[in-house]
């Protein structure tokens, strides 16, 4: 009787995707494929949460910004931009009391919307700064002393508003927690920026306050800017001097810059995703980034990419990092619960993407949690397990595996079962999908799984046992076909209304020709 051997894939897919790899030998903790996948609180693949409507009345257009206002005694607003409008609040749309456009029409709608002093301040390329204060619309904002920026983005930090000038190459920054007086003689000022450039003439992307530090972002440059006593408010501008300067990497979209946990930025730069502190530490090598398993697939999405439009969100309830590529129809998810350091040394951040029929514009957390995407005219939130009302696609992959018995030299093994155990609590069907030796050829097997209400007298002695958090671990076995030494595996389902988890697959071999 032929020897039958196990391969057993336990949590497969754990360290998230490896494209820079796909078609190398790699361990099963890697997948190829994740589509719509998140890792669990145990770090297993699992589906990710779909959404539902928060809208009643449509807006005519895509909702391309989404800001959450907070104001002085610490209640919030909503606010929305789309079409050239400007919205408060996310529910209705169509509602005229909601329309908080401002007088002098907008001709864009890439907003970057900033919490200062108790109002919303607006920064907009070739559009004049505007100020909303939680009553009546927005409205121009007009400088009593100086000149305001006509920004492409900026901050609010120690007391102030830091905005880079639409030249690229200055920041000015307002007097004290006073918007409107923007003259030196008056407590406003700028910074020179083609002072500090190291290598080469760059342009600024963005601003941020970190720290005791205000942090200037090039396309290729990262300035630290910090002062010689401080004050009560951290920084004090007249004593403003350069204390560090990263070249080599910098940030290609504003939008992208979110902090995180732990006192950490991400980013995206030329390289691929990266985080500040990783970048400070290892400033020889400032190319080190925490997607670099994705780095050439992010970069050829980066191409069908319009930079302005991309956008990014931090879920500290989830612990994700979300870049939104409209235009390349994919949301790059960095999970930040389970960096680990790579053979390489590196620190590097499990990577998975999603996909959405109806593309998000925009995306933003509340402080109480929400995870919020803007659509084409409505805004959904992250929960529950349909996308809009209907079933989403969930793929996994591995990567190619050595199918190896090592009591055995060589020779072909011959695939006869795969038992499978996955968490679930609907009715669904899931296709399996095999390969061998880089053939092009495909099999396939399914299972099919009951939710635990309509389970048989007798079943769950069997194949399916109740699991904690409403779930169900399901056995199941595939009928197996093929040989061959390399073999990738991985699975295709339809998400309707319910949870779930890939646990583990195993593979059964014996024995088959010896190979050449």
């Amino acid at each position: 009787m032929a020897r039958v051997f196990p391969i057993t894939l336990t949590s497969p897919g754990r360290r998230g995707l490896n494209k820079e790899r796909a078609n190398d030998l790699l361990g099963p903790e890697w997948a190829t494929d994740a589509l719509n996948c998140v890792l669990n609180r145990e770090g297993r693949i699992a589906a990710r949460k779909g959404w539902t409507n928060q809208t009643i009345g449509a807006a005519s257009d895509n909702i391309v910004v989404l800001h959450e206002y907070v104001k002085g005694d610490a209640s919030v607003e909503m606010i929305a931009a789309g079409g050239t409008k400007i919205f408060s609040g996310i529910t209705d749309f169509t509602d005229p009391s909601n329309d908080i456009t401002p007088s002098t029409a907008p001709t864009a709608d890439n907003w970057q919307f900033l919490n200062f002093n108790d109002k919303v301040i607006g920064i907009q390329e070739d559009h004049k700064m505007i100020v909303y204060d939680g009553s009546g619309d927005f409205s121009d904002l007009v400088a009593v002393s100086g000149t305001a920026p006509k920004g492409v983005a900026g901050c609010a930090a120690f007391g102030r508003l830091w905005v880079i000038d639409d030249d690229g190459q200055t920041i000015k920054y307002c007097a004290l927690l006073d918007e409107t007086r923007w003259s030196e003689s008056d407590g406003g000022g700028s910074i020179d920026l083609r002072n500090v450039w190291t290598q080469g003439m760059d342009r600024a992307v963005a601003v941020i306050g970190f720290g005791a530090n205000l942090i200037v972002f090039g396309t290729n440059h990262i300035i630290f800017y910090t002062d010689a006593a401080g004050s009560e408010l951290g920084v004090n501008p007249n004593q403003l001097y350069v204390v560090d300067t990263i070249e080599g990497t910098g940030c290609v979209a504003r939008d992208s810059i979110q902090p995180i946990g732990e006192g950490d930025v991400v980013y995206l730069s030329r390289h691929g995703i990266q985080a500040l502190g990783r970048v400070i530490r290892e400033k020889s090598n400032p190319t080190v980034t925490i997607s670099k398993n994705i780095r050439t697939y992010l970069s050829n999405l980066l191409t069908q990419q319009v930079t302005t439009s991309i956008r990014s969100a931090y879920s500290p309830e989830h612990g994700l990092y979300l870049l939104l590529l409209p235009d390349a129809r994919r949301v790059i998810v960095a999970d930040t619960r389970f960096l680990f350091t790579d053979e390489d040394g590196a620190l590097v951040a499990p990577m998975l993407e999603w996909t959405f029929d109806l593309m998000p514009m925009s995306v933003c957390v509340r402080r109480n949690g929400d995870l919020l995407f803007g659509f084409d005219g409505k805004v959904g939130e992250y929960e529950g397990n349909l996308d809009g009302g209907e079933a989403y696609s969930v793929e996994y992959s591995s990567p190619w595996l050595l199918v190896e018995d090592p009591t055995i030299a060589n020779g072909l093994k011959i695939l006869k079962e795969i038992p499978t155990i996955v968490q679930v609590n609907g009715n669904t069907t899931i296709s399996w999908l095999w390969e061998f030796d880089f053939s092009g050829e495909v099999f396939t097997g399914r299972t099919s799984h009951v939710a635990a209400g309509l389970a048989e007298w007798g079943e769950a002695e069997f194949n399916v046992d109740e699991f904690s958090g409403g779930l169900i671990l399901q056995k199941n076995i595939v009928e197996g076909q093929g040989e061959g030494q390399f073999l990738r595996v991985g699975l295709r389902m339809n998400v309707d209304g319910f949870d779930f988890v890939l646990q583990q697959i195993k593979l059964l071999f014996k024995l088959g020709r010896m190979a050449a």
